[in-house]
């Protein structure tokens, strides 16, 4: 059985400082395999920042999810393509910055995880990209 932990949205400075506290003890605790957590909101409290990416990657989380807030942050938009762990929507069109997807291989069985990364759409709209 493989433990998974998705943590929903780390929240400007005060989430980071949550995450960065406690989760490695929750993570040996229960003996999780693989930690996703959304940062789409970790910037104080509004898209991503490299700076705050690299304060973050000390955890053990093995993937990086986003919705339509990480587009908040342009400084931000250029770490969709750089870094392999950070996810944008799946369902934005090809064209976009970045991955909507992230395939893993883990533990001694060798499993491969794939992990999609979907934003809800309002009804009756498009997701054609995430600028107006």
């Amino acid at each position: 059985m493989i433990r998974l932990l998705f943590i929903g949205d780390i929240m400007g400075s005060t989430g980071r400082r949550a995450v960065l506290a406690h989760l490695e003890s929750v993570v040996d605790r229960e003996r999780v395999d693989f930690v996703a957590a959304n940062v789409e909101n970790a910037a104080g409290g509004f898209g991503i920042t490299a700076k705050v990416l690299e304060q973050l990657e000390v955890l053990p989380v093995q993937v990086w999810t986003t919705g339509n807030h990480v587009w908040d942050k342009k400084e931000g938009i250029p770490l969709l393509d750089a870094h392999p762990a950070l996810l944008r929507p799946a369902n934005y069109p090809a064209g976009n910055p970045g991955r909507g997807e992230i395939r893993r291989w883990s533990g001694p069985t060798t499993r491969q995880s794939r992990l999609p990364k979907a934003r809800p759409r309002p009804s009756g709209r498009s997701s054609s990209g995430p600028f107006p």
